[in-house]
């Protein structure tokens, strides 16, 4: 019965609240006849335009959530409430924002001060004596889901017009709305058969503040319904959730400065810079300390755990577990035993901008693999100092770093292990106090111009079949196969021979060589004696021996394909019909005879043509047909990449076109 009398209660509330009137001036004192409105034009009750605009001009009941847990109305400011004893006059929403995160970490009770004025989303007000009757709206509220149509991402810019017609269609008024309550009464007032159009052109503001303009009704249904789709309400209390992921991106974008510490300890001083490896440099004028951060995930929230900071004031104060009260991309609000921490992002340039895009890596040498390493230093950051404005030195320990002593000299010869770690300490030439520490971490490679190893060009050669592309400027030497195997044997085919000899590879302080010994055969024979690898690349080699050049690349022919001369020599020993090309057989009436002296004749049984043909490798195999001397063969100029090859039938694709294929059938008949 207690309940009941309640909602009596709030009944009787509501009904007495609701009697209001709004009386708007006429800007006219007679009817005008006018032209009959577009439907599109018009704005009617109870229609899904009329209810989007109802909503859009809805009170914002949220803002206030904290304090009453009721989003379909806000209270009146200045509202007094009192937590733990102590009495609290909210009269700004920026009082709500400021005690919120104190309130989700106490969890206090919070009692308010009754009487109190409340304003409901349709701007009716009620004033409420007690908590009971409080408590009877906020449970209506909850079990209500009208209150979550309001939209409050999207906004008119006031003041906006209205023309109103009578069911003649007669225009009655002009109306002007200056602000959201004006235009929520207006829009109830358009019971009874009452129609209103809206001026336009009218500018819509968006959550973001960015604005659009709209110039008819469609495109204010759409702007609106648009908007409500990507808003994010706080409504029915319900806030963001942080996520670790989000915070872990976001912390170590930028360093973070002391704006707030409620403990006995200035921290004004400090700045923290989160590295994503889970250390942490904190800075004190100058003067710094390391030390570890991690987030977590428990019962009470997200947490930002701080350990092993020593040094200064902050070996007690900082390190533990801070519960995050917020993860604002600009703002950390955290709590430890008490006390509240707040750090601010500064993404601003400073003096050391240069250095913080350094990617932090130095290259040494270390051609013989025996761990020791040579580097030059002072080059490391030459680009950010090109005007000597800061002093630059490097130090093997932290420690040194931040006392200043110590410091290497370059070029820096040490026997390591890689990655290995140094620490570059960087002033301002002229305030030496003002500095930055940054890591550098050195690794060694082999830095021989060849790019290969001993072992790597061994690798290379028993992978696949060679092709030698070019010896002293000529491709001569193409027409032979060399199949490097692992005994040291290369088989050499070609030209009708197969030759078998030994290779060699070696490496010394100068690079990498291969020799080939005692080549026996029509011009091979002189690739033999010792080339030095001057290009290594596992499908290329380059290679000089005294004035002499050479260039192999490798012939990995997949099933179902051929290598280059199994290519040239499967043109050479037939006829080959053009059975396609591009998709046409008009030209299957043509034979191809390739000749050795690269010349070709395109026949059929009434037409005789000329033309010259080219094979070449270049990593793929290409097929080069040129200077057709007639007839509608001409077409077929230009140059192929091989992409099958048996024995009776080849196909080519157009090299600046795949979808031109050319098919040719050998015909030995």
């Amino acid at each position: 019965m207690k309940t009941l009398l309640r909602l009596s209660v709030l009944t009787k509330l509501l009904i007495v609240s609701l009697i209001t009137v709004l009386t708007f001036t006429s800007c006219q004192n007679e009817i005008v006849e006018v032209n009959l409105p577009n439907n599109q034009d018009t704005i009617n009750a109870n229609t899904n335009l009329s209810n989007l605009l109802s909503n859009v001009s809805a009170l914002n009941g949220s803002v206030d959530d904290s304090v009453d847990n009721a989003s379909c109305f806000t209270m009146t400011l200045p509202v007094t409430i009192e937590v733990n004893g102590t009495v609290i006059v909210i009269t700004s929403v920026e009082d709500y924002e400021a005690i919120e995160a104190v309130f989700d970490v106490l969890e206090d009770t919070i009692s308010i001060q009754f009487p109190i004025t409340i304003v409901f989303n349709n701007y009716t007000e009620v004033v409420i004596s007690n908590q009971e009757d409080l408590d009877v709206l906020v449970e209506a509220c909850l079990n209500d889901d009208d209150y979550e149509d309001a939209i409050d991402c999207i906004d008119f810019q006031y003041p906006i017009v209205f023309s109103v017609y009578n069911s003649n269609f007669q225009i009655t008024d002009t109306v002007t709305i200056q602000d959201d309550e004006s235009l929520h009464h207006f829009i109830e007032d358009l019971e009874g058969g009452i129609l209103a159009s809206l001026n336009f052109p009218v500018t819509m503001i968006l959550s973001d503040g960015s604005t659009i303009e709209v110039t008819n009704n469609t495109e204010l249904e759409a702007a609106i319904e648009a908007a409500d789709d990507t808003c994010d309400d706080d409504d029915n209390n319900e806030e963001d959730d942080c996520d670790i992921e989000t915070i872990n991106a976001n912390i170590v974008e930028c360093v973070w400065s002391v704006v707030s510490y409620t403990g006995s300890v200035d921290l004004s001083v400090f700045t923290f810079e989160f590295n994503s490896n889970g250390s942490v440099l904190i800075s004190e004028n100058g003067n710094y300390v390391d030390g570890n951060w991690e987030t977590s995930e428990t019962n009470e929230g997200l947490m930002v755990a701080f350990s092993n900071i020593s040094g200064n004031s902050l070996t007690e104060v900082i390190n533990g577990e801070w519960l995050i009260l917020n993860c604002d991309d600009d703002e950390l609000e955290l709590v430890n035993n008490g006390e509240f921490l707040v750090l601010d992002r500064d993404c601003s340039p400073g003096p050391f901008a240069c250095f913080e895009d350094f990617d932090g890596e130095l290259i040494g040498c270390d051609d013989d693999n025996d761990g020791f390493g040579v580097f030059d230093l002072n080059g490391t950051f030459a680009d950010c100092n090109a005007n000597g404005e800061y002093n630059i030195y490097y130090y093997e320990t932290l420690a040194d770093a931040q006392a200043g002593t110590n410091p290497l000299i370059s070029p820096y010869n040490n026997i390591i292990v890689t990655p290995f770690t140094i620490y570059v300490r960087v002033e301002v030439y002229n305030n030496p106090d003002q500095y930055e520490i940054y890591e550098l971490e050195l690794f060694l490679e082999n830095c021989d111009p060849t790019g290969c190893s001993e072992i790597d060009l061994t690798n290379y050669l028993q992978e696949c079949e060679w092709n030698i592309v070019n010896f002293n400027g000529s491709d001569d030497l193409i027409i032979y196969d060399l199949e490097f195997q692992i005994n040291n044997t290369v088989v050499i085919t070609g030209n009708g021979n197969t030759i078998t000899t030994t290779y060699t590879v070696t490496q010394d302080a100068n690079g990498v060589y291969l020799e080939f010994d005692n080549v026996s055969g029509p011009n091979i024979q002189a690739i033999t004696g010792n080339w030095h690898i001057i290009d290594c690349d596992p499908e290329r080699l380059e290679m000089t021996m005294g004035a002499n050049t050479m260039v192999m690349e490798r012939d990995c022919t997949p099933d179902g394909m051929c290598n280059i001369n199994q290519a040239e020599n499967n043109l050479l020993d037939c006829e080959w019909t053009i059975s396609s090309y591009n998709g046409d057989d008009g030209f299957a009436i043509f034979n191809i005879d390739f000749m050795e002296n690269n010349n070709a004749t395109i026949t059929s049984s009434n037409e005789s043509y000329t033309m010259t043909w080219m094979i070449s490798l270049d990593g793929d195999i290409y097929l080069d047909l040129s200077t057709i001397s007639g007839g509608n063969v001409q077409v077929l100029e230009g140059n192929y990449i091989l992409v099958e090859c048996t024995p009776n039938q080849m196909i080519f694709h157009d090299q600046t076109n795949s979808n031109i294929e050319l098919v040719l059938d050998k015909d030995c008949s």
